[in-house]
């Protein structure tokens, strides 16, 4: 065996692999078969589940790098996650002083 099975990840794996997966990006609705298509790469559900694919299968092959690219896509989805809640946080910010300085 290459590397460690896949049934002796635990849940801390499983909460970074879903990190690592997640993409927040609406498909363009054109519909026919150019949209099945291109859905089946570019829609978030789809691509999570080829990505989560790819990661289990690093992570019993060579789990060094399945680590590794894992947790540096989970880091690139929680900067996602922080500067997402940063700007809504400024924005309400922004909105409260604005209505205040109005009145």
């Amino acid at each position: 065996m290459l590397g460690r099975r896949p049934e002796h990840l635990g849940p801390l794996h499983l909460a970074v692999l879903a990190a690592a997966t997640f993409k927040d990006e609406k498909p363009v609705q054109t519909g026919g078969p150019r949209q099945a298509s291109g859905e089946l790469v570019t829609c978030s559900q789809c691509t999570g589940v080829w990505a989560a694919a790819g990661f289990v299968s690093a992570h019993t092959l060579a789990p060094r790098t399945g680590r590794l690219l894992t947790w540096s896509l989970a880091a690139a989805g929680a900067n996602d996650w922080l500067q997402a809640g940063f700007a809504a946080l400024t924005s309400k910010a922004n909105e409260l002083e604005q209505r205040t300085s109005d009145s």
